[in-house]
């Protein structure tokens, strides 16, 4: 006699489901990824569970969104606590790192976003990058959940530690190059836009 949990019956059926869909066996981002040398495994969100995540640089412009995921998804400005934001050397784009709980980031947070489009926004943000999750404050008091796109310590020293990133002046100053240099695959354009 066999006993299934609630937790169980639910990977079957997204085990199944997924095969029904016909989705990939040779696609790693079909099934699970490795990310900040964790296996981090997704389960279909667009079908269990929209995702949230809170974006503090360029994902902020909704021109990025529309050539990366074809849409702009709803969302609400938000301050994220314990963490700052800092320029990246020789590039025009920001990360943040996990600081004093007194510090904070400001950003927005993208609602109801499927797996799919996590999976894109994975690729984006590439191996400088690890994914994890966030509780943000909304403007509105609301405390939500959210994945967030951390700078790995491996790449501390690309980091421009107390040079703060301005989200105003790079609209201004490289916005449209960096809409035009995004690659098909959604990978992040050079960072030497400056020149």
């Amino acid at each position: 006699e066999i006993i299934l949990s609630k937790s169980n019956v639910r990977l079957i059926y997204t085990f199944i489901l997924r095969l029904h869909l016909a989705a990939p066996l040779h696609n790693p981002l079909a099934w699970g990824h490795h990310f900040g040398g964790q296996r981090r495994t997704y389960l279909s969100r667009s079908i269990i569970m929209p995702g949230n995540a809170f974006v503090y640089g360029t994902l902020m412009a909704e021109e990025v969104l529309t050539k990366l995921i074809r849409r702009v998804p709803a969302n609400k400005p938000a301050v994220l606590a314990g963490y700052s934001r800092y320029a990246v050397k020789r590039a025009v784009y920001p990360a943040i790192i996990a600081t004093k709980p007194e510090e904070r980031v400001q950003g927005k947070v993208l609602l109801d976003l499927t797996d799919h489009e996590l999976e894109i926004l994975d690729v984006y943000e590439s191996d400088q990058y690890y994914r994890t999750t966030v509780h943000p404050v909304t403007e509105d008091g609301q405390k939500v959940t959210a994945d967030v796109y951390v700078w790995k310590d491996d790449f501390m020293e690309d980091l421009a530690i107390g040079t703060s990133w301005d989200y105003s002046l790079w609209r201004e100053q490289n916005l449209y190059r960096w809409v035009d240099r995004l690659a098909p695959d959604a990978a992040h354009p050079e960072g030497d836009l400056q020149d």
